[in-house]
């Protein structure tokens, strides 16, 4: 007998923690009928858009009571009740994983925190050795191929926290510019 697969991450609106309704993805117009089973592929839907868009096609779908379309767009996770970040179309926006690890090598305090961070979520001591080898070494391939080998949410952790530093770098440097202007 095959066993059937449960779903286990949907696109949610969050009114408040504890409170979510589930969103049919596939009932959205930005979708085309699209329908995501498992968290990477709702993460390539929401990668294409921003919050805003898609709340905005829950709102023109008429499928969420205005009390929750005024909430957050969330991943809900229907065992562990932790909703996880959206990576929507604003924090993605373009980000290239090799070009980002290529320009942090030389950055020793970056750099270390990247290797540490990476620690933190996978707790393989092999792995981690090989990512900093290839990376030092210039093999970026290699190096994405090892994140490649763990499990997409621990890749995803690992993504998001890359992304929310290259984000702080962009706001610094904007606020450089800005002081720079004054």
């Amino acid at each position: 007998m095959k066993k059937v697969e449960v779903q286990k991450h949907f696109l949610a609106l969050m009114k408040r923690p504890g409170d979510y309704l589930f969103i049919d993805i596939s009932k959205l117009d930005i979708a085309r009928f699209y329908e995501p089973h498992n968290l990477m592929e709702i993460d390539g839907f929401t990668m294409y858009f921003t919050s805003e868009e898609i709340i905005e096609s829950i709102r023109r779908a008429n499928i969420a009571d205005e009390k929750y379309l005024k909430g957050k767009l969330v991943i809900q996770d229907n065992q562990k009740h932790n909703p996880l970040e959206v990576v929507d179309k604003k924090l993605f926006a373009d980000f290239r994983i090799d070009i980002f690890l290529e320009s942090k090598v030389n950055d020793k305090e970056t750099f270390n925190k990247i290797i540490n961070k990476l620690m933190g979520i996978t707790k393989d001591n092999g792995l981690v050795k090989n990512f900093k080898y290839s990376l030092e070494n210039g093999d970026l391939n290699t190096a994405i191929d090892l994140l490649d080998s763990i499990n997409y949410l621990d890749q995803r952790k690992f993504i998001i926290y890359m992304l929310d530093l290259r984000n702080k770098e962009k706001e610094l440097e904007q606020q450089l510019v800005r002081d720079k202007a004054v």
